[in-house]
């Protein structure tokens, strides 16, 4: 109480002082000052009414390591003095390219726009257009703030490699093919239409509807027959924090990777994380968002027995076409239960991160080798032979380069 009215107190001690030495310049200047700090305490009230705000977030949905704008419309509907301090409050991964903060100066019925550029540091799902407002006297003497409660949900998805062509094996449902990007299409009827982006053959191109929208589109057809994956993930890898954390990001990317190269060969995909709800095999950009969405929010501080997961999933497994498994290591055992389980005609790619994880792309490779532990060492000795079984593993040490693996 005191810290806030400490300026208040100043000017009272200073006009009881100018009386005891009877210097009436004193008292003058004092009360004056008082006064001021008074009238002006009451003039910076902001009440709801004196001030319309809108806070505009595009996009509201990002990818990790790219720019969001948060633009902040103002209006005020009384004669403020004219110092107004606008302070986004940010989250810590929310990283200002320009000024944090902006000064404007204050007129009734004037509009003001002003946008705050941030890079996206860290996945997740996050809260912002929240600010506060500060208001200012013209000597700097009497400030009041306000602080404004938006809580706009904003998704930032994992970082998305993009793939040209998987080194995963898959097994077209119908006619038991290996495939890798072809899908049947019944050209007999029309699905609907999208936007043509340059990678479709132009015979593919409706010139009637694309001249009446102003833009090039193609024609949808209803596929007879499309691939179908199933990724599987089990999140937990370490009880030490930062190795989970490290573990969640890279696998995180891995998922939201090869989600997006499904979606542009048009596969149908679903993702299973074990310990959470089961998302079905699908597609399209809503189903795709779906998937996102998930893996953007996982956060798996619970240890699952994977023998039991499986298990208990057996006759959903063993309907399955084609599973990714993505796991930071695999014992014998669980290899040796899930061969047991497994139906003859499903696929198995299964990625391993021993190390929590891998260098992308755009990083430098360690100067150090990571010696093998005995666990990976058994797994390299068999996965050949796995083979034979429809199981395919491959192990993504922490100095090696995803772009060794995938071809991107």
């Amino acid at each position: 109480m005191i810290r806030k009215h400490k300026k208040e107190i100043l000017f009272i001690i200073l006009i009881l002082f100018g009386y005891f030495i009877h210097s009436y310049l004193i008292i003058s200047i004092s009360s004056f000052f008082l006064l001021y700090i008074i009238i002006f305490n009451i003039i910076l009230k902001i009440k709801d009414d004196y001030l319309d705000y809108k806070v505009k977030i595009t996009p509201e949905m990002i990818i990790e390591g790219e720019n969001i704008k948060i633009t902040y419309f103002f209006k005020f509907n009384y004669n403020f003095p004219p110092i107004c301090e606008i302070i986004p409050d940010l989250p810590i991964y929310f990283i200002p390219i320009d000024k944090k903060n902006t000064v404007v100066e204050v007129k009734k019925d004037l509009n003001y726009e002003h946008s705050f550029v941030l890079r996206t540091k860290k996945f997740g799902k996050y809260y912002i257009g929240n600010f506060k407002i500060k208001i200012l006297d013209p000597l700097g003497l009497v400030q009041k703030e306000k602080y404004i409660n938006l809580n706009i949900e904003v998704n930032v998805f994992p970082k998305i490699i993009r793939i040209e062509k998987s080194i995963i094996k898959l097994k077209e449902p119908s006619f038991g093919l290996k495939v890798k990007e072809k899908i049947f299409e019944d050209y007999t009827s029309i699905k609907g239409f999208s936007k043509y982006t340059g990678t479709e053959e132009l015979k593919r191109i409706d010139w009637k509807i694309s001249a009446h929208l102003g833009k090039l589109m193609i024609r949808e057809y209803p596929s007879t027959a499309i691939t179908s994956i199933t990724i599987i993930v089990d999140a937990f890898a370490s009880k030490n924090p930062r190795n989970q954390e490290i573990f969640i990001e890279h696998v995180s990317t891995l998922v939201s990777s090869f989600s997006y190269y499904f979606e542009l060969n048009r596969f149908n995909y679903g993702l299973w994380i074990i310990g959470k709800e089961k998302i079905k095999e699908s597609n399209g950009k809503g189903h795709l968002l779906k998937i996102l969405s998930e893996i953007t929010n996982i956060n798996q501080e619970k240890e699952y027995d994977f023998n039991e997961y499986f298990q208990n999933n057996r006759k959903e497994l063993k309907d399955l076409n084609n599973i990714l498994l993505l796991k930071q290591t695999i014992s014998i055992d669980e290899l040796l239960n899930l061969i047991k389980i497994k139906s003859y005609n499903t696929n198995y790619t299964i990625f391993l991160l021993p190390d929590y994880g891998f260098l992308f792309p755009w990083e430098k490779p360690h100067p150090y080798i990571l010696s093998e532990t005995k666990e990976v060492e058994n797994i390299r000795n068999i996965k050949d032979s796995l083979k034979k079984y429809g199981i395919s593993i491959i192990i993504l040490r922490g100095n090696e380069s995803i772009k060794n693996f995938i071809f991107i």
